[in-house]
């Protein structure tokens, strides 16, 4: 079995893939948010915070460079959102 270096571009994140998990999940939030219509965020940002955290957990252990770069860019993307809106996008303001 062949041991990967870190030089190696098969042991990294595909950064395409980052740029796609932060817009994939800023597009998921609008929804989320649009689904709504004026219920308590609070059930929000439960399923948001599970959704992202397991889901980025499940991409991030994976031996797949592409899947991890999807993880990372689902996990910036929350990150990105919760500090530019002061998290009313995310439920946790």
């Amino acid at each position: 079995m062949r041991r990967s270096t870190p030089l190696d571009p098969a042991s990294g994140v595909s950064v395409p893939m980052v740029l796609v998990g932060v817009l994939a999940f800023l597009a998921v939030d609008v929804l989320m948010l649009v689904a709504l219509d004026g219920r308590p965020p609070l059930s929000f940002a439960v399923v948001l915070g599970v959704a992202v955290a397991v889901g980025s957990a499940v991409l991030l252990i994976t031996r797949n460079r592409d899947a991890r770069g999807l993880g990372i860019g689902v996990l910036v993307g929350w990150a990105l959102a919760t500090q530019f809106s002061g998290g009313l996008l995310t439920g946790l303001a």
